[in-house]
């Protein structure tokens, strides 16, 4: 099992690397930067986040972040934005200044960068809002990547212990074994009827004093909200209730047992109690179907992982 564990965490370190090469390329190019204020791309990332969130709510699309969220990624974007555009020189009201100060915490860009990072897997999909997502995702993640390869605490997660790399591939795998189970269906529901011209056929018959008849059909195209009917969709795990607080806590999880600096900022009883908070999850939507089981075996996987680390 070790051995497979091992092949699974280098060859998803290795895809990491070989696409950040790619990206960095792409986010370097100066024809990019020079149209950015300051050549900021937390500025982009915040701008896609908003258009993200903005856009199915105003157009009625699928694919539309519930309102807490919604209000949440708003008011984090708008806080972005402003810090990224006094970092550029530009003047703001005093009001915005004392946002700002907030929004330059250190924390504030990686639990945004989180957030995003969450939202863009949960609204996956073909949609225009799903890409935005997925770019804004791009860009953030970018930022806070090279932000710790370039960050003197890099060197020092270098230098591991035999158990912290132990660690840190059971756990990396089990998290990647969640993620795939919340892309597979965990149940089925209705689909939305397609909306549509339905023809309608009408029979009248006309008879005269004489007992003579006459038949007319008449057929008329009508518009009906449910022409297409209705059929069953799968679920996938990500959708269901909660499933925000679940990816977010696999990329808690994630980081926790890949950072020897953040393990050591949290109490050591947080990742036990996040690692319980998936487990519990799936289990409560367990069903005789691929999803929930692959996620358990995943969750079972991180389980093993902070509790051996917490010995």
């Amino acid at each position: 099992m070790a051995p497979i564990v091992q092949d699974v965490t280098d060859g998803a370190r290795q895809a990491a690397e070989a696409t950040g090469r790619a990206v960095e390329r792409v986010f370097d190019d100066p024809r990019l930067r020079e149209r950015l204020p300051g050549g900021s791309l937390p500025l982009l990332g915040a701008g896609l986040v908003a258009t993200a969130v903005v856009m199915p709510w105003v157009f009625g699309l699928a694919y539309a972040v519930p309102a807490p969220w919604a209000f949440v990624m708003l008011v984090g974007s708008a806080m972005l934005v402003a810090r990224e555009l006094r970092a550029s020189g530009r003047t703001l009201p005093e009001a915005i200044v004392r946002t700002v100060d907030v929004a330059e915490h250190r924390a504030f860009l990686p639990l945004f960068t989180a957030l995003t990072l969450t939202h863009a897997f949960v609204q996956l999909g073909a949609s225009l809002a799903s890409l935005l997502w997925l770019l804004a995702a791009v860009v953030l993640g970018f930022v806070q990547w090279r932000a710790f390869r370039v960050a003197p605490a890099s060197t020092e997660e270098a230098a591991r212990s035999l158990e912290a790399v132990r660690l840190q591939r059971w756990g990396l795998a089990g998290v990647a074994v969640c993620v795939v189970a919340l892309l597979l269906p965990w149940g089925t529901g209705v689909g939305v009827p397609i909306p549509g011209l339905q023809l309608h056929k009408e029979r009248t018959l006309y008879v005269g004093q004489d007992f003579s008849h006459d038949v007319e059909d008449k057929a008329t195209w009508k518009w009906e909200s449910g022409a297409g009917g209705t059929w069953q969709i799968a679920i996938p795990g990500r959708t269901r209730p909660g499933g925000q607080w679940v990816v977010l806590s696999l990329l808690a999880l994630a980081m926790l047992v890949s950072l020897r600096r953040a393990r050591a900022a949290v109490p050591p009883v947080v990742p036990l109690l996040v690692a319980g908070f998936v487990t519990v999850w799936g289990l409560l939507g367990m069903a005789s179907l691929v999803g929930p089981w692959l996620f358990l075996a995943g969750a079972v996987l991180l389980d093993v992982a902070v509790w051996r680390d917490r010995r």
